[in-house]
């Protein structure tokens, strides 16, 4: 019988890696919330979340400050038990969603060396630490987190006309209803530009 938790609910949009990702970070170390954030530019955005405070989170864009941002920016994970007020809560992500975690977690995600996102799990209830074993277990998720984000990354850009012209016959050949659907959707648009 598995121990593992069911998956985290998906939000459109959302990558399934990066939701699952999310989830094991709360189930493996007791956090009320985690979020993949990836660096988009100068701006870092909520890629994917679970937990009590995800819905605040998801899809949320924020600046290169605070936490997410020291270690995007570092590329050096952090563990804070922050006091009330104290300066890493006012910026970045925790400061626009005015949360103030008794205790916070922001790892790196690497791919091929550089950082291209951070995962980052807090912690709502008082007096509550994550201990080394958690940084650990956040960590080795990160590094699956990295080239996930880059994936996702990459999978934004159009393909080139011979590929998308490849793709195209193997659909015609392989199933030739859902190439015809695509071919009218594809001729629509063409239609319109």
């Amino acid at each position: 019988m598995s121990t593992l938790p069911p998956p985290p609910a998906q939000t459109p949009g959302e990558d399934p890696v990066l939701a699952a990702i999310c989830g094991a970070a709360c189930a493996g170390t007791g956090a009320s919330t985690a979020w993949v954030v990836e660096i988009i530019g100068d701006r870092l955005r909520v890629a994917a979340s679970t937990g009590a405070s995800a819905s605040l989170a998801r899809g949320r864009s924020v600046d290169v400050s605070g936490t997410v941002g020291y270690v995007a920016a570092s590329g050096q994970p952090m563990a804070i038990t922050p006091r009330p007020g104290d300066t890493h809560l006012t910026g970045g992500l925790l400061g626009a969603l005015d949360l103030e975690p008794s205790a916070v977690v922001a790892v790196p995600c690497h791919d091929d060396g550089e950082v291209v996102g951070v995962l980052e799990v807090i912690v709502e209830r008082q007096g509550a630490r994550f201990s080394f074993e958690d940084v650990e277990l956040a960590s080795l998720l990160a590094g699956v987190a990295g080239p996930a984000i880059s994936q996702r990354a990459g999978t934004t850009a159009a393909p080139s006309p011979e590929v998308l012209t490849a793709q195209l016959r193997s659909l015609a050949s392989d199933a030739p209803a859902r190439y015809a659907q695509v071919a009218l959707v594809v001729q629509q648009l063409l239609a319109t530009a």
